[in-house]
């Protein structure tokens, strides 16, 4: 997180571009908001472009300026930092779907949707089958619905990758046991607030990660190397993005995420209960 000085350090230097990344309008519209809110001596005064003088209760237009553009800023500077492995993924996408608990705890009940596209989900399975549950029992009006999408062991298997290290296709039939075995021996006093539902699906996403409540998405890519006799194929060891819908970069990539998602998951899979 930024600090309030770093902030107001180098704050004349990004105005120009959080208005024009984020508001999408011209500096001027931002001049024309601070002369609004001049409104006498005894309220806000502006010296000279490079100092603000002391604000008034009739200067909370101003602060409310500021404070808009300083968030901006964050949230920027955190899209630009991308998180270099899975590890650091998975801890924020436990602090998101605890904040949308957090803000529907008021509530009589909480839905949670969490969306997964993954190749066998090696580093995201652990984190469902155990966190999940742990976030339930501190939210006792929670319900979180998970739809997972992953790719089919045998066309894995069809496409003869290098196994060093990692086996994609044995590792996705044991997930296809494990998911069933879990949603199985759920207990009684989660079974109807935790929803999961898993499918499968024939080919190799060039994108992966977790939506959670269509606001918060972690996107990871898969990649190549051939230093091998065989393609080898990496996913959880890649850099990993973030997106929220505050800019629309973000909305844009939430959008093509949950379009995919809808293709597999509904159109072009099979469920895992299909599979002896």
């Amino acid at each position: 997180m930024i600090n309030s000085a770093y902030v107001v350090t180098v704050l004349p230097y990004l105005v120009g571009l959080t208005l024009g990344i984020v508001y999408r309008k011209p500096i001027s519209y931002f001049l024309t908001r601070l002369n609004r809110a001049k409104l006498s001596s005894s309220g806000v005064e502006l010296e000279t472009h490079k100092q603000l003088g002391k604000l008034s209760s009739q200067g909370q237009e101003m602060a409310s300026i500021l404070k808009e553009i300083r968030n901006d800023i964050e949230r920027i500077v955190h899209h630009e930092k991308p998180y270099t492995d899975y590890v650091e993924v998975l801890q924020d996408t436990e602090k998101y779907i605890r904040e949308c608990c957090e803000e529907e705890k008021s509530h009589s009940t909480s839905h949670i949707n969490i969306k997964i596209m993954a190749v066998s989900m090696n580093f995201s399975w652990n984190f469902i089958a155990g966190k999940v549950p742990k976030i339930l029992k501190d939210y006792d009006n929670a319900y979180i619905n998970t739809e997972i999408v992953f790719v089919d062991a045998d066309f894995l298997e069809l496409l003869q990758l290098e196994t060093y290290n990692i086996n994609w296709a044995a590792e996705s039939r044991q997930r296809v046991m494990q998911i069933k075995n879990f949603i199985h021996g759920l207990p009684d006093n989660l079974r109807d607030r935790f929803s999961v539902s898993a499918r499968v699906y024939r080919n190799i996403p060039h994108w992966h990660g977790f939506l959670v409540n269509r606001k918060y998405l972690f996107l990871g890519r898969t990649d190549w190397d051939f230093s091998a006799n065989r393609p080898k194929l990496s996913v959880g060891q890649n850099k990993y993005l973030y997106f929220d819908r505050s800019a629309v970069a973000g909305c844009e990539r939430i959008d093509l995420f949950s379009t995919w998602h809808r293709y597999y998951f509904e159109f072009a899979s099979k469920s895992i209960h299909d599979i002896n």
